[in-house]
């Protein structure tokens, strides 16, 4: 059964009785994830058909006080033919065994059956026996329901956003191949997966950013051929599969955290000085055709309990496919965009910078010492120059020296911010007029 409450509620209990006999008491489950949040679940034991089963909730809020809900009701059991059972039908639907991202490896599952099931105590192994993660109690999957099973719990929430993803399993799938299975709190083998990064698996999944995605949920998950690379690049963990995986709106474009290379620093300002901490800077590019209003958003860095945040003022409008800088200081001089100084102060030795847009975390960058945690994880050092995209928007970085800044200005060091398919020439030549 299941019903769905407010908050306050502390704990619901189902009463129950069977062919009108003595009162049967169990406690509901609340479920595990934001997109159920108010639902209370729980299963009785089958009844032979004819059963009259008569039920009832009773609730407790936090303050201790006591209440029964109206939802009553009553019914009687009936034998359905050859029922598959729902736990059979938790099926492994896309696999990220070697991400282009650091720490970003995990499995999603999904109930493909029309009842809630309840997956705790289950685990998630590979080819080892030895290799096994568990569940977390209380976690019911709704029917149609995934889950993202993460080596890294913290980097997939961050980095995709969502709040269906449990971890951290303590081992590593193989690049080359490797088992995927999942047991369930009794050990019985529910879901098992043998991939491999070659043919006819997809190559594209061996580290080029894309994730092993099931194509057809009703057939089997076991044949390469109904496994693609994902659309989506890294994948849709918790997510419909063959989704675009759309990135932010406004993404962290480039960045100057050690602008010193050896003594000389980048005047990168534009003011005539060379200052290390002014001319440290974060790039902001809007990846859509629409202008974006980010007054307010802020910035910070991965220590934000030292309220060193800069935040934009009132007004700051981003221009469609266009840029906005921070320095840390000085007098920017010379640029076409909107420029600001006050950005944190960022660690040479690695750090974090994260946009918030007053609600939740737009884009987040960490390198060095600092990557993990972020929603893209820069393990380059980039002394005196900086780590950027490489292309306007693109999910790739990588690290350039002093002659490759492009502080407020495309990111394509061959010129184009945003390349665009060159038409065919036009052929007149047949052409008639009158």
């Amino acid at each position: 059964g299941t019903t769905n409450l407010s908050e306050g509620i502390d704990t619901v209990t189902l009463r129950y009785r069977l062919n009108g006999g003595g009162i049967q008491t169990v406690a509901m489950v609340r479920a595990g994830f934001a997109s159920h949040d108010g639902d209370y679940l729980q299963s009785v034991t089958s009844q032979t058909e004819g059963t009259l089963i008569e039920y009832w909730f009773e609730t407790m809020d936090d303050l201790g006080l006591t209440d029964r809900l109206p939802e009553t009701g009553s019914f009687f059991t009936e034998v359905v033919g050859n029922p598959i059972p729902s736990a059979s039908l938790i099926t492994i639907t896309e696999i990220m065994y070697h991400s282009d991202l650091r720490g970003n490896e995990w499995v999603e599952i999904q109930n493909l059956s029309s009842r809630y099931v309840d997956v705790s105590g289950w685990s998630l192994g590979d080819s080892s026996p030895e290799h096994r993660f568990r569940f977390p109690v209380d976690l019911v999957l709704a029917p149609g329901e995934r889950l993202a099973v993460a080596a890294n719990e913290f980097v997939v929430r961050e980095h995709y956003g969502i709040d269906n993803v449990v971890g951290d399993f303590a081992f590593n799938f193989g690049n080359g191949g490797d088992t995927v299975s999942v047991f369930n709190s009794i050990g019985t083998l529910i879901d098992t997966v043998v991939y491999s990064d070659l043919s006819p698996w997809p190559a594209a999944a061996d580290g080029e950013g894309p994730s092993l995605e099931l194509m057809d949920n009703a057939t089997d998950n076991s044949d390469p051929a109904n496994w693609l690379p994902s659309t989506a690049s890294r994948g849709t963990p918790g997510q419909s599969n063959g989704g675009t995986g759309m990135g932010p709106a406004v993404v962290i474009n480039e960045c100057s955290y050690d602008p010193n290379d050896q003594g000389t620093t980048g005047d990168y300002n534009g003011d005539g000085i060379g200052e290390e901490s002014e001319d440290e800077f974060v790039e902001f590019y809007n990846t859509t055709d629409t202008p974006i209003d980010i007054s307010g958003w802020t910035v910070d860095d991965d220590n934000p309990g030292n309220l060193n945040t800069f935040t934009f003022p009132m007004g700051t409008i981003l221009d469609a496919r266009s840029y906005v800088v921070v320095f840390g200081g000085g007098t920017p001089t010379g640029f076409s965009v909107p420029t600001f100084i006050g950005l944190p102060r960022l660690g040479n030795g690695g750090d974090q910078v994260r946009l918030h847009d007053g609600t939740q975390e737009v884009d987040s960058i960490g390198f060095e010492d600092s990557a993990i945690g972020t929603q893209n994880n820069l393990m380059v050092s980039s002394n005196g120059g900086v780590v950027a995209r490489i292309t306007d928007g693109s999910p790739d970085f990588e690290a350039r020296d002093l002659g490759q800044v492009t502080v407020g200005a495309s990111n394509n060091l061959n010129g184009s911010p945003t390349p665009t398919p060159t038409p065919p020439p036009l052929d007149v030549s047949s052409w008639q007029f009158y």
